[in-house]
This record gives C-alpha cells, sequence and structure tokens, in this order.
C-alpha cells in the first residue's frame, strides 16, 4: 500500500567538524552533485543513472519520491564559499541551534535574492530533482528561510514540472528560529508560499506519555 518514498538527503556532505566518519546527511557540501556513498560498485551504471533507474523502478511499481532538502551547508561548504553564509560580528559562520556541523545560509528577503548565488544554487537542485524525475522536495527546516524564498523556488520548480510536490518540516508548536540571526516562517506562511502540506510534530516525540498523544499528533497531520 505505500505510494511514496521520502529519501534522505541524496547530495555530498561534509567532513569538516562531522560527528563520525560518514558525516551527516544533512550537512550539504554540494548543490549540483550527488554523495558518492549511495553508489553501488557492482552497478555498470554512473551513481547518476542508477538514481535514475531508482526513480524509474518506483514510478514502475507506481510509488512517488521525494527528496530531502537540507537547510543548512556543510562547514567544509563555508570554507570554500563563505560568502553563501550568515557571519557572526567577529566573522565567523553562524551555527543554527545545536547543530555542530552546519552553519546558517545567508539568504535574502528582498529582491536581491533572484540574483542572489545561494538562490541559484536552490534552483540548480531543483533542476537536478527534476531531470532525475524526482516528484518532489521535502524541505528541511523549512521555517529557516524567508517567505519570498519558498514563493520563487515552488514557483521555478513548477514550471519545469506543474506537479512537482513540496513538503515543509515545520510545527504549529515551532515560534521562534533555530538562531537569533536566522528566519522564522510560520507554517501558515510556508503554505501561503505554495507549499503542499507540512509536517514536524513528530520531532517531539520525546515529549509525549501516552499513545492517546501520538495519535492526536497522528491525526492532526
Amino acid at each position: 500500500g505505500i505510494n511514496t518514498i521520502h529519501l534522505l538527503p541524496i547530495t555530498p556532505v561534509g567532513k569538516i567538524k562531522a560527528l563520525g566518519t560518514a558525516g551527516s546527511l544533512y550537512s550539504l557540501s554540494d548543490f549540483r552533485g550527488l554523495n558518492n556513498q549511495l553508489s553501488d560498485a557492482q552497478s555498470e551504471l554512473s551513481l547518476r543513472n542508477q538514481a535514475k533507474k531508482f526513480v524509474e523502478e518506483c514510478h514502475n511499481r507506481n510509488i512517488k519520491v521525494i527528496v530531502d532538502l537540507p537547510s543548512c551547508g556543510a562547514y567544509d561548504l563555508f570554507i570554500n564559499r563563505p560568502d553563501l553564509f550568515v557571519l557572526n560580528e567577529d566573522g565567523s559562520p553562524v551555527i543554527p541551534a545545536d547543530w555542530t556541523d552546519v552553519r546558517l545560509f545567508n539568504v535574502p528577503n528582498d529582491e536581491k535574492l533572484f540574483t542572489s548565488d545561494i538562490f541559484i544554487l536552490h534552483k540548480l537542485f531543483v533542476r537536478n530533482m527534476v531531470d532525475l524525475g524526482v516528484d518532489g522536495i521535502r524541505a528541511d527546516v523549512a521555517t529557516l528561510k524567508p517567505f519570498i524564498f519558498w514563493q520563487e523556488l515552488i514557483k521555478y520548480a513548477r514550471s519545469l514540472n506543474p506537479d512537482f510536490m513540496f513538503l515543509a518540516e515545520a510545527s504549529e508548536s515551532w515560534t521562534k528560529p533555530a538562531s537569533d540571526k536566522a528566519y522564522f516562517t510560520d507554517y501558515k506562511k510556508l503554505l501561503e508560499a505554495g507549499f503542499d502540506g507540512y509536517y514536524g510534530n513528530y520531532f517531539e516525540l520525546k515529549n509525549w506519555d501516552t499513545m492517546d498523544e501520538l495519535e492526536d499528533a497522528v491525526i492532526s497531520q
């Protein structure tokens, strides 16, 4: 009865400051490539063609594929492109919440967005997903980016594929940003920007003591 597969991030990951040898899948180091750790060494296909084949086989079984878009960039990416990140007064990159291996992207909240490299790179990611045949994106901590960013990125994606789906990680209980230098766009504004839906309450699993609380969260989603 499964009709959709949600893949965790498939982009290359950072290794500097990583907790572990492989690095976090959410520590994005390159918007345009695919994570070499996902390649099947026994396949004669290139990594990109392996990804396309995977999506094709899902579609042959009437299963859609959505891919996670990380919200922040790896420290490795900061070293190469510091201009893409929000900086503290001392010039160091902003660490959102307690995420040790990623840094906060600098996303304009006005007309400068359209020519900014950070927006262009996100468009390249979307184009890459569409070219792979992916059906949509789940945006990690979508609340971290401004309304205009999502509105324009979703508009761009649907110019390539009108049925391209956008799901936001967000929650009614989230009321503040992960950093005092970050944006906060609540779930209602994300829906106005074009998201098809949102989910994030399961993040609070640790706070639930009864099955009734879990069932209430599932129903509310």
